[in-house]
């Protein structure tokens, strides 16, 4: 009975190394495919029937900051003391 357990024992310690292996071989070419996009910033992603790549991604973030450094230099324009 005591083998039995350390069989029992042997195997389920065994379970997450398989499930992840089948994983991996299950996904494979999805997971290649993205990191592929990836590396070359084509990467994009789908849900709920709207898409964002990362090319657009890029383009509002460099917006926001545009706009966001023109904010900041209003603000000092104001804040500084004006010559007499």
């Amino acid at each position: 009975m005591e083998s039995f357990a350390k069989l029992i024992s042997s195997l389920a310690s065994l379970a997450w190394p398989i499930f992840f292996s089948i994983l991996s071989f299950i996904f494979y070419e999805p997971l290649k495919k993205i990191i592929e996009s990836a590396r070359g910033r084509r990467f994009t992603i789908k849900v709920a029937g709207h898409e964002l790549t990362m090319e657009e991604v890029s383009e509002q973030q460099r917006i926001i900051l545009s706009d966001l450094q023109q904010k900041v230099a209003e603000i000092e324009k104001k804040s500084m003391p004006q010559p007499n």
